[in-house]
């Protein structure tokens, strides 16, 4: 990744997201936020049990890199710029259709910054396991051809 990491920029816009999805008449909504800004293990815990009890939609992987469109599927943000969302503000609430959103972007790369590792850790493996499974048939292929020599049953006709 280190020694490639040219080959590694961002073509597209990807943050890492929590959020979620409530009715409008849902309680403790003030909670909510303070839940999702706080860096505590007992809030992380407090807003997965009050999301299982009271969110119509959540998501809090915040492992997980993401494409603005994986979130908009979920969340109708009123973007007026998605190429330069989410610009300085990483906290939006708003409300729409009788739900009320809470979206916290964590983190997020530009497109053309490098992609992150974790991001591409799926993609180096593949490329990885391609180029050696190249190798490999590259090597039984020349294996083939000098044992076939040897035992007569290739020859190579030259004019």
């Amino acid at each position: 990744y280190e020694s490639n990491a040219e080959n590694f920029k961002l073509k597209r816009y990807i943050m890492k997201v929590k959020f979620v999805k409530v009715a409008e008449n849902a309680p403790k909504q003030k909670q909510i936020e303070q839940w999702l800004l706080s860096k505590e293990e007992a809030d992380a815990d407090a807003l997965y049990e009050y999301s299982r009890k009271y969110a119509e939609n959540f998501f809090f992987n915040s492992d997980v890199w993401l494409y603005p469109e994986d979130l908009l599927n979920e969340v109708p943000l009123p973007l007026k710029d998605s190429e330069n969302f989410p610009g300085q503000q990483k906290f939006h609430k708003f409300g729409q259709g009788g739900y009320r959103y809470f979206v916290y972007i964590e983190d997020y790369r530009k497109k053309g910054d490098p992609s992150p590792l974790s991001f591409e850790r799926r993609r180096i493996r593949d490329l990885m396991l391609n180029r050696r499974k190249a190798e490999l048939i590259g090597k039984l292929r020349e294996d083939i051809i000098t044992r076939g020599m040897a035992e007569g049953k290739i020859k190579i006709h030259t004019p």
